[in-house]
């Protein structure tokens, strides 16, 4: 089910004009089941801040350090096997 983007601008809006840290709205925004992608959205359907802002914050949060880092090896890890594949194909054209 896609999440309610409206409500959820309107709660981050007002976590931070209550004077929520960015890493609060965050990690509220991951307990309430939300990807990074969702989360960086919300960020940035609320005005506090831009998307390239949005994204640094969620990308740099605590909360999505690790997901990140783990994020970024499977993209190390796929691509070195695309990159292998090729090479197969190269070499034996039987694939």
């Amino acid at each position: 089910m896609e999440p309610d983007f409206e409500r959820l601008a309107i709660e981050v809006a007002e976590r931070a004009r209550n004077g929520a840290s960015v890493e609060t709205i965050v990690r509220q925004l991951r307990d309430d089941g939300l990807d990074m992608s969702d989360s960086m959205f919300a960020i940035k359907k609320s005005g506090i801040m831009s998307a390239a802002e949005a994204k640094r914050a969620v990308l740099r949060s605590e909360v999505w350090t690790q997901e990140a880092a783990a994020a970024i090896e499977l993209h190390e890890v796929l691509l070195d096997h695309l990159k292998e594949a090729k090479i197969i194909d190269q070499t034996n054209g039987s694939r």
